[in-house]
């Protein structure tokens, strides 16, 4: 057996030896159940286990070392949960994870260290939590990244420079929080992307997107902007869709 799918189901509890002796585990799926706790060893013998959905559960933590056997992990959902917090080494190990998800959750912060190891991460999904800042030194190791989704938390004022390791950045999603003021973004030459509608911006400072001259589509819409420099969108020559 190389996959499993055990959701849409009214489950309350995973056994730690439910899955023992399934050890061609490629993709499991638990989404969608009642499930509010995993153990430590729930996963031990799926050292083949490329894919986990947990979504739509009842979960608010995981087990540091949940995931200490599971090293070919790509795509990891925890998403629609009640997590409150992810322990700093939650996802160490898991040097070829690429895609995370852990919106609609009520996490506030994510640790300096959480994705340390996960050098691969293309996609990134933050959405609808708590959080109140994101820390530079938590993302900065994630050179690969092209897609960071943080819409609907509680960001008052984006500091952009805990963007300027993120190279390959091609969509940043920071619409629906509560952002005032934000820095200069550093250079990025692949951000194609920006949505930044929904929030509380009162004016565009002239060199904002100076340095993102690769933008196609900005959103600014649903801001409360009263007043825009005349060279705030100077040097955003590939930019074909604006929305203010």
């Amino acid at each position: 057996l190389t996959s499993l799918e055990v959701f849409n189901n009214k489950l309350e509890s995973v056994d730690r030896l439910s899955f023992k002796d399934l050890v061609n585990l490629d993709y499991l799926s638990i989404s969608n159940n009642n499930v509010s706790v995993l153990h430590k060893d729930t996963l031990n013998e799926q050292n083949k286990l490329t894919t986990l959905e947990i979504e739509g559960n009842e979960i608010e933590a995981l087990p540091d070392d949940i995931f200490h056997s599971n090293p070919h992990l790509k795509r990891v959902v925890l998403s629609k949960n009640k997590i409150t917090q992810l322990g700093e080494a939650l996802f160490d190990g898991l040097s070829v994870l690429s895609y995370l998800d852990v919106s609609h959750n009520k996490l506030e912060v994510i640790p300096d260290g959480l994705l340390n190891e996960t050098v691969k991460l293309r996609s990134i999904d933050m959405s609808n939590n708590y959080l109140k800042y994101i820390d530079q030194h938590a993302i900065d190791q994630l050179e690969q990244l092209d897609t960071l989704i943080l819409n609907n938390n509680t960001l008052t004022f984006l500091d952009t420079s805990i963007f300027s390791k993120l190279v390959y950045l091609g969509s940043l999603i920071l619409s629906s929080n509560r952002i005032r003021d934000m820095t200069q973004f550093p250079k990025l030459p692949f951000l194609g992307e920006l949505d930044l509608h929904d929030n509380e911006l009162q004016y565009i400072h002239a060199d904002a997107f100076s340095k993102v001259d690769s933008l196609f589509i900005l959103d600014l819409s649903w801001n409360n902007l009263t007043d825009l420099d005349d060279q705030a969108f100077h040097n955003l020559s590939n930019l074909y869709s604006l929305n203010l």
